[in-house]
């Protein structure tokens, strides 16, 4: 019930704001509410979908160059990177070391890794 209401809460926010797009600065490194709500499951039910549809910026970059998609495939939360794709995340998208979100796959985010090379992405090595 308390993440249902958060949910509705967070939903009358971005509705009436327009500065979603903003960076937390004062968390290091600086990222957006989709790049949070990309992190844990708990913000994939509800957060990440309204973030999604009331367009948030999919591809949005925070201070490492990482995009919301980079950080679902860090955390292996294959619903948000399924939504993010969805929406048009950049599945080659490169952080500021050149990885890709496949580069941070581990050797046990099978599923994630199949639904990455499912939209053509790549690691990083086979860019060039």
């Amino acid at each position: 019930m308390l993440f249902y209401q958060r949910t509705i809460c967070f939903s009358l926010l971005i509705c009436s704001l327009s500065i979603l797009n903003l960076k937390a600065v004062w968390e290091l490194p600086a990222t957006t509410p989709m790049h949070e709500a990309a992190k844990t499951e708990e913000g994939c039910k509800g957060v990440l979908r309204e973030l999604l549809e009331n367009g948030h910026s999919v591809n949005a970059i925070d201070s490492s160059y990482l995009t919301p998609l980079h950080w679902a495939v860090k955390k292996n939360n294959r619903p948000a990177a399924w939504a993010l794709i969805r929406y048009g995340a950049k599945v080659n998208a490169t952080d500021d070391t050149g990885k890709t979100p496949f580069d941070y796959c581990g050797k046990y985010d099978i599923e994630v890794e199949k639904l990455l090379i499912e939209y053509g992405a790549k690691k990083s090595a086979d860019m060039d």
